[in-house]
């Protein structure tokens, strides 16, 4: 069970966060939920607001023309900490 909501501020992961989390498959793509590619790397560190959970509370959507051709689940982001 996850803990974010519409409208929440979130960080993609790092790259090394998520290899650290999940580990890499043979092809070199990151072992998450939907697994993350190279291709993808760019997108790492990005801070986004949630447009939209999926029903089945595992992938979000972000008003965001970068992401919105990738699958974000909410295995790769995280909170960004209120400084």
């Amino acid at each position: 069970m996850n803990n974010f909501k519409i409208g929440d501020l979130v960080e993609i992961k790092s790259w090394d966060e998520m290899v650290n989390e999940f580990g890499l498959d043979e092809e070199g793509y990151i072992k998450c939920r939907n697994l993350f590619s190279d291709l993808m790397s760019n997108l790492c560190g990005k801070r986004l607001n949630i447009l939209k959970i999926d029903q089945s509370n595992q992938q979000v959507a972000f008003d965001d023309t970068e992401t919105e051709d990738w699958i974000i689940g909410m295995d790769m982001i995280k909170h960004v900490e209120n400084n």
